[in-house]
């Protein structure tokens, strides 16, 4: 059997050692259905702050992964059936596919595969807790998937922020219109940018 040579292959005159590049950690952003609406709706009260948001965010499109889980794209759909009257020839996703896609960031739509287990355990956790007893199904699946995909979740949702906080999710409320709490926009920006600072 040939024996194998440890030594080191030296450099030739002027060349340089060829610098390994890592992929960058990926920085996840769960959107609940209250950031979802007022994306593509231009009349809603929070369509300034949601957009805000994304702008900020579209100069690290490269490092941001945007995720929403089934039950929020569900509602979404749900709110625009119901609240517009569409020709034939128009469906939803023709209408709002033009807004969705020039976020910047592509939206993985489906948010991550939720196990039993994770739903079952987190379901015998939450009404164990007399705060979020009456959690509503829709935000205790978001805020489920938000923890799995270690994500900050975007909310305008008061209560869904009440409940994330409680549960120790990693959720940002974002609404300038509500008189129960100021934005987090601000921490949102300060905690994105000290995440990409990092790598």
């Amino acid at each position: 059997m040939a024996k194998t040579s440890n030594k080191k292959v030296p450099l030739t005159k002027g060349s340089r050692p060829r610098k390994i590049r890592t992929k960058k950690k990926e920085i996840k952003v769960l959107l609940d259905t209250s950031i979802l609406i007022p994306l593509c709706d231009s009349s809603h009260h929070h369509h300034r702050d949601v957009w805000a948001a994304i702008n900020f965010l579209r100069q690290y499109k490269d490092r941001i992964g945007l995720y929403v889980s089934h039950s929020a794209f569900f509602e979404f759909i749900e709110y625009f059936r119901k609240g517009y009257r569409l020709s034939p020839k128009m469906t939803l996703m023709k209408k709002f596919k033009p807004v969705l896609t020039k976020i910047g960031p592509p939206i993985r739509w489906g948010g991550t595969p939720l196990t039993i287990d994770s739903v079952i355990e987190k379901y015998d956790e939450y009404p164990r807790k007399r705060k979020v007893k009456h959690v509503e199904l829709n935000d205790f699946i978001i805020l489920t998937e938000g923890k799995q995909l270690k994500a900050k979740i975007l909310t305008c949702d008061f209560e869904m922020y009440q409940i994330g906080q409680y549960l120790k999710t990693n959720v940002y409320f974002i609404s300038n219109r509500s008189k129960k709490a100021k934005s987090q926009l601000a921490k949102f920006v300060q905690d994105i940018q000290e995440d990409v600072r990092k790598e």
